[in-house]
C-alpha cells in the first residue's frame, strides 16, 4: 500500500479541492463530470470510492452448485453461497436429472433457512434460487433482537412444558429452531457483505468494520443458544415420565437465572451500559455456582442411569446459555469502550 500527499486548494472562496492521482483516475477510466462516492470511517478517514465500482457492485452476483453425492454437502454448498453474498444460485445436475431427495431438500432449506429467497426456476437438470431481500431492508440489529427473543421463549418454553409434561410444547419448541437458523444465516450474509462493502456497512446499521466482527460472534452465541433449547426439549422427552415436581423447580430456578444472564448482556449490548454487563457476567457466576448442586440432587434422587445422562445434558445446556450470555456482556463492554458510548 502507498500514500500519496495531497495539499488542499481552496477556490471561489469558499470551495475545497483535492487532486485526484492520475495513475488511479486511468486505472478507473474515470473522467470530467464522472461521479466518485466518499464516505468518511471513524477514524476520521474517507473512502473514495469510483462510480464504475458501485455499478460492479450493484450487479446480481451469480454461482453455480454442482449436485453432490451427499444430500448434505448440496445443501452446505447452497447455504454458503446464499452466506457469501450470492444473489443468484443455480444449482445443477451432474446427470440428467437432480435427484429427487436433493430436490426436496433444497425446497426445505430454501422455505426453513434461507430468508428472502425464492426458486425462480426449475427444470429437471437445474434449480435457480434469488435471493429478493436488500440488505437495508433488514438492519443487523433488528436480525439480531428477533433471534434472541427467539431463542429465549425457546428456553421458557421448554421448562415449562417439562412441568406440564407435554411433549406437544416439547415438539414445537424444536420446530422453532429453523426460524433461529434462518435469522443466522440472514446475519451471516449481511456482514459478510457489510465487510467488503462500506455502503452496505452503513444501511445494516454499523459503525465500522470491527462491529462485524463482533457481531458476527454474536448472531453465533445465539443461534448456539436456541441450539441448546433443542437440546433440552429432546432430553426432557427422553425421560418426561421420571421427572419430580422437585427437579423441575431446580431446573426452572437454574434456567431462569441463565436468561436472566442473556436478558441483561442484551440490555448492556444496545444500552452501551458497563453495570448491566457486570450484572450479566455476576448472573452467569451464579449459575456456574449452582450447577454442582444441581448434579447432586441429580445423582441422590434415585433415578436410572439413563435419566441422569439425559437432565446433565439439560444442566449443561443451561449453564452454557448463561456463559454465551457472559460471553455477549463482554462483547457489548468492547463496544462501548471503543465507540466511546458507556453508561454506569
Amino acid at each position: 500500500m502507498s500514500f500519496e500527499t495531497r495539499k488542499i486548494q481552496v477556490t471561489g472562496g469558499s470551495t475545497y479541492i483535492v487532486s485526484l492521482p492520475k495513475p488511479w483516475v486511468e486505472k478507473w477510466r474515470l473522467k470530467p463530470k464522472s461521479l466518485v462516492y466518499l464516505y468518511e470511517k471513524p477514524d476520521g478517514s474517507l473512502v473514495l470510492i469510483p462510480s464504475s465500482v458501485r455499478e460492479t457492485e450493484a450487479k446480481p452476483l451469480e454461482a453455480v452448485v454442482k449436485v453432490f453425492d451427499s444430500v448434505t454437502m448440496t445443501m452446505r454448498a447452497v447455504i454458503a453461497c446464499y452466506v457469501s453474498g450470492y444473489d443468484l444460485i443455480t444449482v445443477v445436475s451432474r446427470g440428467d436429472y437432480i435427484p429427487l431427495e436433493h430436490r426436496k431438500c433444497i425446497k426445505d432449506i430454501v422455505k426453513k433457512r434461507l430468508a428472502g429467497t425464492e426458486i425462480v426456476d426449475e427444470e429437471s437438470r437445474r434449480m435457480t434460487l434469488q435471493v429478493l431481500l436488500r440488505h437495508e431492508d433488514f438492519p443487523i440489529t433488528r436480525a439480531v433482537n428477533r433471534m434472541v427473543s427467539i431463542a429465549l421463549s425457546m428456553h421458557k418454553d421448554v421448562v415449562a412444558a417439562a412441568s406440564t409434561r407435554s411433549r406437544e410444547v416439547l415438539n414445537e419448541v424444536i420446530t422453532r429452531d429453523d426460524d433461529v437458523d434462518r435469522l443466522y444465516f440472514l446475519s451471516m450474509r449481511q456482514l459478510t457483505a457489510a465487510v467488503q462493502n462500506l455502503q452496505v456497512l452503513k444501511e445494516i446499521g454499523l459503525s465500522g468494520p470491527r462491529d462485524c466482527l463482533e457481531y458476527r460472534m454474536i448472531s453465533r452465541h445465539i443461534e448456539r443458544v436456541a441450539d441448546h433449547a433443542v437440546i433440552m426439549a429432546r432430553s426432557f422427552l427422553e425421560v418426561l415420565d421420571n421427572l419430580t415436581d422437585e427437579i423441575i423447580g431446580m431446573l426452572s430456578a437454574m434456567s431462569e437465572k441463565a436468561r436472566s444472564s442473556l436478558k441483561l448482556a442484551f440490555e448492556a449490548l444496545s444500552r452501551r451500559d458497563l453495570e448491566k454487563a457486570r450484572d450479566a457476567l455476576d448472573m452467569r457466576d451464579e449459575v456456574l455456582g449452582q450447577e454442582m448442586t444441581a448434579i447432586e440432587r441429580l445423582l441422590s434422587a434415585g433415578l436410572s442411569s439413563h435419566a441422569i445422562a439425559e437432565l446433565r445434558l439439560v444442566i449443561e445446556s443451561i449453564r452454557r446459555v448463561a456463559e454465551y450470555g457472559a460471553g455477549i456482556a463482554e462483547i457489548g463492554i468492547n463496544l462501548a469502550t471503543t465507540h466511546g458510548e458507556s453508561t454506569t
